[in-house]
Formats: C-alpha cells, structure tokens, sequence
C-alpha cells in the first residue's frame, strides 16, 4: 500500500477524525462525580485540543498534496487555490490552520476575518442492542456499560471576532473531507 497516495491519504485523515476509546475509556473524557453521587462528564480540554487541532491541520494539509498532484499531472496548481478561495468551509480550514501555525491576527485571512474556535457542546448517543433491551450502567470507578454502543460528540464552533457562530466544525470538517474528494476525482481524471 501506497501510504502517500493521495486516496489513500484522504481516508487515513478520515479515519483519524474518529475519536480512539479503549475499555471503555477515552482520554478526551473524564468521568466526575461529586460528592451527592451525581455522575457528569467533563471534557478533558488539553488532549481534545491538541486532537482538534492535528485533525485540522493533517486536513488542511491536503492543500499541499494536491497542489503536488496538480503539477505532476500538468495542470496549473492555482485550480487548488482557486478550489480553495470560493469555498467558505476550505477558507475556514486554512485559516484556522494558518492562526495554529503563525498566530493571530492573521495578516491575510482567506475567509475574510480571524475565525475563533471554541468549545461548543457534547453529546452522548446510545445505539440500542438487538434485543431491545437497552440500558447504561455506570460503576463504581465511573466506567459506562452500555447494552448497545456509545458515540460521544465533541463540537467546536468556529466563531466570528465578534463572538458570532460562523460554523460548528463537525460540519466544516464535513464538508472539506466532500471537497478534497471531489478535487482528487477531478484531478485522477485527467491523464
């Protein structure tokens, strides 16, 4: 397997945006409970971030390889960058790319301001068991059983300097990971 193929690269980048969990346990997560007993979950924001941000940056990064595939196919590499410039949720990603890597204010915005990310919510869906027979339990050390499967949400918005939502990022990610794809099918097109 080529591991630098551009397709192959696309579907690494979105296997990397699921979230890893083992035994239960996710790193991104932590179990609280106070002293009444009540049980919550509270983000654990470090290793979330640094999960958020390398997901953004391996994404954005596609730029670079697709511009690389552009000129080894003979096409002028400013159909990447055109691609790029006349689609908001790709300006949004290279900015927010661009302010990880060289701070902010940026000196040139792609999406037309500094996008601001922030912590937006979580959620927590349990897929129900065959049998119909659904339950969550939670143990003493505050592991969660479940009879079906969990998926927990974490979600970013991407907001304006004014403290306006732009975007919620799970969308943005959406949709550039729709946007590369269609300029890979573009560009294997062409011989």
């Amino acid at each position: 397997m080529n591991y630098n193929d551009i397709s192959t690269r696309l579907a690494r980048l979105k296997e990397a945006l699921t979230i890893e969990e083992r035994d239960g346990e996710s790193k991104l997560m932590k179990t609280v409970r106070d002293k009444a007993g009540t049980v919550s979950f509270a983000p654990q924001m470090l290793p979330l971030l640094n999960k958020v941000h390398s997901d953004i940056s391996a994404l954005a990064n596609m730029k670079d390889h697709l511009k690389k595939l552009a000129k080894q196919k003979g096409i002028a590499q400013s159909i990447v960058e055109e691609k790029i410039n006349s689609n908001q949720e790709l300006q949004l990603l290279i900015d927010l790319n661009n302010i990880e890597k060289h701070g902010t204010p940026l000196n040139k915005s792609r999406s037309g301001f500094n996008p601001i990310l922030k912590y937006h919510s979580i959620s927590m869906t349990i897929k129900g068991s065959s049998s119909g027979n659904n339950y969550i339990t939670l143990n003493s050390s505050g592991q969660i059983s479940t009879t079906g499967s969990k998926e927990l949400k974490f979600e970013f918005g991407i907001y304006n300097e004014f403290g306006e939502l732009v975007n919620l990022l799970s969308k943005v990610i959406a949709k550039c990971v729709n946007e590369w794809s269609k300029i890979i099918e573009e560009l294997s097109k062409i011989e």
